[in-house]
């Protein structure tokens, strides 16, 4: 019974130990490819919103997502995107990335930094609190020293009341995206 207990768990350790070096590889390659967007960013004034490596090797995919102050310019994107593919293709990752995928936010995502929203100041935005409070209202403003927005919002459960200004922590929420209105004025 001995014998039999110390060969499976022989054989349990080696297979365990492929499987852990392999994603020990993945980790290091992805975290390698991470280095190489964050040097080809560096070099822009936009800043990385989200980095998403996903796939195997050969079929990876890389989703990164870049915001800036001012206005995301289309054709500074694709400038980004074809340094980034020169980048991994030129080094010990070629062939690994089957596409790059380069983009702004866009309207799905949830703001991550207080400065994204000083563009969107007079927009309705969808605000869920960390404690599970929902808040909808017009961005007033977005003091980034601060850390704190102002919103106009309605009172709940009341037609036609005029609205009021609330102060929120940027802290406080944890995710806050544009509402999409698809009504004519």
């Amino acid at each position: 019974m001995f014998t039999l207990i110390r060969v499976f768990l022989l054989e349990f350790n080696e297979y365990s130990m492929v499987g852990w070096e392999t994603h020990f590889f993945f980790m290091q390659s992805e975290n390698a490819i991470e280095e190489i967007v964050r040097s080809v960013i560096e070099e822009t004034d936009y800043k990385i919103i989200d980095l998403i490596i996903r796939g195997e090797k050969r079929t990876k995919v890389l989703e990164l997502f870049v915001d800036r102050r001012e206005n995301v310019n289309i054709d500074e994107l694709a400038g980004i995107s074809r340094r980034l593919e020169e980048k991994i293709e030129s080094g010990p990752f070629a062939g690994e990335m089957s596409r790059i995928v380069l983009s702004s936010p866009g309207a799905e995502r949830s703001f991550k930094f207080i400065w994204q929203l000083q563009k969107h100041i007079g927009r309705n935005l969808e605000i869920l609190m960390n404690d599970e409070t929902k808040v909808e209202g017009r961005l007033l403003e977005a003091d980034e020293e601060l850390g704190r927005l102002k919103l106009e919002v309605a009172l709940a459960g009341k037609k036609k009341s005029e609205p009021v200004e609330i102060d929120l922590n940027f802290g406080d929420i944890s995710e806050s995206r544009v509402k999409l209105s698809f009504s004519k004025k």
